[in-house]
């Protein structure tokens, strides 16, 4: 049995829909901004260094751009993964430089979800 929706339903549905999205989104913007805040403001500061460096390009068209770190902390060793719409990160991140990185230590070593690597703010190293 198909049931066929009139226009005026679909738009109801459609209006539903983007306004549950939008809803959602702006949940998890906010959730991360304030995980952000938490991790600048409690975060334990450590030196990382870029393995690798990824790019994807959606449906949509939008380009996303990810950096995969490692750090050590107390001879723990972590690694953090970390997405952006911003170019800037992808073209200014170096694999195999370190910078700082600012987290909340896990329970146990290995992924750090709390974690943020901040390009902008590169560790020089100062043997040549």
């Amino acid at each position: 049995m198909k049931i066929k929706l009139s226009n005026k339903t679909e738009l109801i549905l459609a209006i539903i829909l983007t306004i549950v999205c939008l809803a959602g989104l702006y949940a998890y913007n906010k959730s991360y901004k304030n995980q952000t805040d938490i991790i600048e403001r409690d975060g334990i500061t450590v030196v990382g260094e870029v393995v690798e460096k990824g790019r994807s390009k959606h449906r949509r068209g939008d380009n996303t751009y990810t950096i995969k770190y490692k750090f050590e902390y107390l001879g723990e060793n972590y690694f953090g993964f970390q997405e952006f719409a911003n170019k800037w990160y992808y073209d200014n991140a170096t694999e195999g430089m370190s910078y700082e990185v600012k987290f909340i230590k896990p329970k146990d070593e290995g992924l750090c979800k709390n974690a943020r690597i901040y390009i902008d703010r590169p560790i020089h190293s100062m043997t040549n």
